[in-house]
């Protein structure tokens, strides 16, 4: 697999041409029968992709026809995807290649809204066989910013109590504490973490559907990006 990250801009057309032309084929010159070329390549290859300046790389498009790759995006006939906004437009830049015996196996491909960047991520399923890895159960790890919360403090002050009450029925405090009690903070840690997380993953979730909405609507796309990012550094400081 190679990933690309081409110069972006038009000042860097050139240096992108010289990219394609000659940094990107000697990397592939062994190019394998299952192969795939992906990442942001900064220019597209067909007008469809771009609804503002069309920045077209003929280095690219003969790149593509020499190997024989295939681009594994299907359009939607009824809803064009693009991958970057701008003031100035929109674009899939961001792509993802195979060879022709590797496209055979694509399940589907999708775009997911990623918080992180100012690019949709473009993931591609694939039916390969691999051996199944079984995985045992883990360990259990504390999420320890809980214990600075006050709400979290004052709910372990009130089951603190309540465990102390079972004091009685142990022998002595070491097995109080052995038997009992660290059993029960563990099992409220947890509890404590899970509503959390459940919390965590409602925010995420609804500010993950705004941004789906806001791909999916018609508005203009200087307005879009900027609503689109609000939404990302919305997930940036939840996380």
């Amino acid at each position: 697999m190679v990933k690309v990250y081409a110069a972006s801009g038009t000042a860097k057309q050139q240096e992108k041409e010289c990219f394609y032309n000659s940094k990107i084929p000697y990397l592939l010159r062994a190019s394998p029968s299952n192969m795939i070329v992906g990442g942001d390549f900064n220019c597209v290859l067909n007008q469809t992709d771009s609804t503002g300046h069309f920045n077209y790389s003929t280095a690219l498009n003969g790149l593509v026809c020499g190997f024989e790759l295939q681009d594994m995006w299907h359009e939607d006939p009824l809803r064009t995807v693009f991958t970057h906004y701008s003031p100035m437009g929109a674009s899939r830049i961001d792509r993802i290649y195979t060879t022709k015996e590797l496209s055979d196996k694509k399940i589907g491909v999708v775009t997911v809204a990623a918080a992180f960047t100012d690019h949709p991520s473009v993931v591609m399923r694939l039916s390969v066989d691999v051996p199944i890895v079984q995985w045992g159960e883990g360990f259990w790890k504390m999420n320890t910013s809980i214990v600075s919360e006050e709400t979290f403090i004052e709910r372990l002050r009130q089951k603190w109590a309540v465990w102390r009450q079972q004091r009685r029925f142990y022998p002595d405090w070491p097995m109080w504490w052995g038997r009992y009690t660290k059993k029960q903070i563990r099992l409220f840690c947890i509890q404590v973490g899970s509503e959390h997380w459940r919390d965590f993953m409602k925010m995420e979730n609804f500010l993950y559907k705004r941004i789906y909405d806001i791909l999916q609507n018609t508005y203009p796309h200087g307005q879009k990006m900027t609503m689109l990012n609000h939404l990302k550094a919305k997930i940036t400081s939840l996380h």
